[in-house]
C-alpha cells in the first residue's frame, strides 16, 4: 500500500495526509558521491580527521538509508546508480530508488518524456512505462540490491511525463493512468522475483498541507489509482 508512511529526509518531506505513521527514516541523497569521487577527486575526512569513506562517517552519524536518483539515460543511469546502490548496500544501508522517469533532471516544471519511449498515445507511453518500471528493479535484484522504498516519480505535484502526464486544470486523468502502469510495472517486478519495496508518491514542498491534500484528495477522486497500490 502506498502513503503509510512518513518520511523525512534532508532536501525532501514526503507525508501522507491520511495515515501517518511514527516510522522515521534517517537517509540522504547520495547520488552524486561516484561522480564527485571520480570527476572531482572527492575526498571524504571524518571528525577526528582521518581520510575514509563517506558511507562509513554517515553510518557512525546514525544514517540507515541511502536515496538515489535514477534516469534513463545521462549520468544517473542504470549502470551508474545500481553500482553505487551496491555499493551502500554492502555498506549495510537501506537503499531508497527515486526514479525519475525522464533522460535528466525532473522537477514540478521539467517532466520530460525519455526520448527512447513511446509517447504516440497515452496507452503505448503506459506500456513503455510499465516495461520500464519492471525491468529496473529486475536489474537492482539480479544486481544483489534489494529496494527498501521506491519512488515512482520526482517531484510530481504536477503530474510527470508531460504533456501526456501533466496534471492541467485539476484534470489528472492522464497522470492516474500513466502511474497506475508504473505501479503495475512493481507488480509484474515482485511476480518475476523481486522483493515488494515501500511504494511513494513523491511531492515537492510536502510540508505544504493544502497542497498535499488537494494532490491526494484529487488523484483518488479521479479512482484510477486508490490507497490499495
Amino acid at each position: 500500500m502506498i502513503l503509510q508512511t512518513a518520511l523525512l529526509f534532508a532536501g525532501a518531506c514526503i507525508a501522507s495526509v491520511f495515515d501517518i505513521s511514527t516510522a522515521l527514516t534517517k537517509g540522504h541523497d547520495l547520488s552524486s558521491v561516484g561522480l564527485m569521487e571520480t570527476d572531482q577527486g572527492a575526498k571524504w575526512i571524518s571528525t577526528s580527521g582521518n581520510t575514509t569513506t563517506i558511507e562509513s562517517i554517515l553510518g557512525t552519524g546514525g544514517m540507515d538509508t541511502v536515496r538515489l536518483r535514477i534516469w534513463t539515460a545521462g549520468d544517473y543511469d542504470l549502470d551508474y546508480t545500481l553500482a553505487l546502490a551496491q555499493r551502500f548496500s554492502k555498506a549495510g544501508y537501506k537503499i531508497y530508488l527515486d526514479m525519475h522517469f525522464s533522460d535528466t533532471w525532473a522537477d514540478p516544471t521539467a517532466q520530460a518524456i525519455p526520448s527512447s519511449w513511446d509517447d504516440s498515445s497515452v496507452d503505448t507511453l503506459a506500456a513503455d512505462l510499465q516495461a520500464y518500471v519492471k525491468s529496473t528493479l529486475k536489474s537492482f535484484t539480479d544486481g544483489g540490491v534489494d529496494l527498501e522504498i521506491l519512488s515512482l516519480g520526482n517531484e510530481i505535484t504536477n503530474g510527470f511525463l508531460f504533456p501526456t502526464g501533466k496534471i492541467d486544470n485539476n484534470d489528472f486523468s492522464g497522470f492516474a493512468t500513466l502511474w497506475k502502469a508504473a505501479r503495475q510495472g512493481v507488480t509484474d517486478a515482485v511476480s518475476a522475483g523481486t522483493t515488494q519495496p515501500k511504494v511513494m508518491i513523491h511531492l515537492d514542498n510536502g510540508w505544504k498541507s493544502e497542497t498535499v491534500s488537494w494532490f491526494f484528495k484529487s488523484l483518488f477522486a479521479e479512482g484510477t489509482v486508490t490507497t490499495d497500490d
